[in-house]
């Protein structure tokens, strides 16, 4: 089965390889990535985590198809994070997967 995806545009976007990237493709989690978001930061950071787990989650940015980690999500805008977490909460409810609030 194909995991469900969703789409969008981040406001500022992040620059990678001397392009600025807005356009994003997050993919659903399984626990397994759960399990390895939580070695990376505790739930209880719940920021820190959330930001472990989009690091796989994240599948695209603009042309850029990965590797995603934290290094990187960490110069995102405030906005752009929270387009983010509420993309990964649009695709938890969808699913019934790990990101919903």
């Amino acid at each position: 089965m194909t995991p469900a995806q969703i789409e969008g545009d981040l406001e500022h976007g992040l620059t990678i390889g001397g392009k600025v990237c807005k356009h994003f493709v997050l993919q659903e989690v399984d626990t397994g990535a759960m399990f390895d978001a939580e070695e990376m930061v505790p739930p209880e950071r719940q920021m820190a985590y959330r930001g472990a787990l989009l690091t796989f989650q994240l599948k695209q940015l603009g042309e850029y198809k990965g590797p995603f980690d934290l290094v990187m999500l960490r110069k995102l805008k405030p906005a752009d994070f929270d387009t983010l977490v509420e993309a990964q909460n649009r695709l938890g409810k969808e699913v019934g997967k790990p990101g919903e609030d």
